[in-house]
């Protein structure tokens, strides 16, 4: 019977372990910041508005409305039928234009910095977690370390070669590492959480890497590339598009119209 029981166990620590192990999803770094972004709401939102200012730059023409007259027989029972067409100054509709283009290239940018503040908020959350990880896998080295100690110092005091004194101070040091231990545990659990729930990942996960392979990066050299500071460019760049396309409301209009004069069918 006993031998039955081992070799179930046995049966169940190969299949049903691991089973549960291959089917655990495994994401690393650059996995997870694709969720992260995919997720966020404001890139989501960036992305609809960046298709809407696609169209929107198609409606740099827009002349005002064709105005249609239609006059009475006159002294000379004539009846006339007239077109006008108001049509801003050129330079009117290409700055117009600009200001679209600008635009777009705006929300472009502004994505482009919300992607960069997820991808270094996600890195940070991972260096927290693997910090954690490192802590557990050193709290565990030295619990083993201890608990090898705690032993012997029983052996020891049964013998008189430590006092109680020694031996408590041994064991209230196993203690610490334990509970030190646990709460490295908890840390590691919250921080995978936090990943979690700010990727908008539904289901569970597991992370591939380690702290070593992990790196926070540093500002680069040339700063003036960062996202934000483009972003800080493209909006000069399109308040200087609204003031070119203001200094040009008081440029001439024309206007283009055609008219037919016939005679009154009635007369």
């Amino acid at each position: 019977m006993l031998k039955i029981l081992n070799k179930l166990l046995i049966f169940y620590f190969l299949t049903g372990n691991n089973a549960k192990i291959q089917g655990q999803k495994i994401y690393n770094e650059a996995t997870i910041i694709a969720f992260a972004v995919k997720n966020n709401p404001a890139c989501q939102k960036n992305n609809l508005l960046i298709e809407q200012a696609q169209i929107m730059k198609g409606t740099s023409f827009s002349p005002n409305p064709l105005e249609v007259l239609f006059e009475t027989p006159n002294s000379n029972n004539q009846m006339s039928l007239s077109a006008m067409q108001l049509l801003n100054h050129p330079k009117v509709y290409k700055t117009n234009k600009k200001i679209l283009e600008k635009n777009v290239d705006l929300i472009i940018l502004e994505n482009a910095v919300n992607q960069y503040d997820t991808e270094q908020y996600i890195k940070v959350l991972l260096q927290n977690y693997w910090h954690q990880k490192e802590k557990i896998k050193i709290f565990k080295e030295q619990d083993s370390i201890l608990k090898n100690f705690l032993k012997v110092g029983e052996i020891e005091a049964k013998v008189g070669k430590i006092n109680a004194l020694e031996q408590l101070n041994i064991e209230i040091k196993y203690r610490e590492i334990q509970q030190l231990y646990k709460m490295s545990v908890l840390s590691s659990d919250n921080a995978l959480t936090t990943i979690k729930n700010f990727a908008m990942i539904k289901e569970d996960f597991e992370i591939e890497g380690n702290f070593h392979k992990l790196e926070i990066q540093s500002l680069p050299i040339n700063s003036s590339k960062l996202p934000i500071v483009e972003y800080n460019k493209g909006l000069l760049d399109l308040q200087s598009a609204y003031i070119e396309n203001q200094k040009t409301k008081g440029l001439p209009s024309f206007i283009m119209g055609i008219s037919q004069a016939y005679a009154n069918p009635l007369s």
